[in-house]
């Protein structure tokens, strides 16, 4: 119990510590992201794009991760190899503490 304490405790800190560097525009980006690119994004298509021009170009098959394989930042696979796909945003914003064991793929967003 005291292990599991100190571990989510220490998470606890953590979250502390990102809500403090959460102002207005951070807010208001996430809400433009959100409202305008999510709704079509966040079902996928731009990745599945990607995917599918990976796949054309590189002459191999693709498919998708599982659920468990996206949080840990793998969106899908060229044949064998785990391929990340994240928006231009993602690489500038550079806070994200995610540890992403993949090839990443940017892309533009319009």
């Amino acid at each position: 119990m005291e292990t599991a304490s100190e571990k989510v405790f220490e998470m606890v800190i953590k979250i502390r510590e990102a809500t403090e560097e959460i102002d207005e525009e951070i807010v208001h980006r996430w809400i433009e992201d959100l409202v305008l690119y999510k709704t079509y994004t966040g079902l996928g298509r731009n990745e599945e794009a990607i995917f599918e021009k990976l796949s054309e170009e590189y002459g191999t098959e693709y498919y998708r991760s599982t659920p468990e394989e996206e949080l840990r930042g793998t969106g899908g696979y060229l044949k064998d190899q785990s391929v990340s796909i994240k928006p231009e945003t993602y690489r500038r914003k550079g806070r994200l503490r995610e540890d992403i064991q993949a090839p990443i793929v940017y892309y533009e967003e319009y």
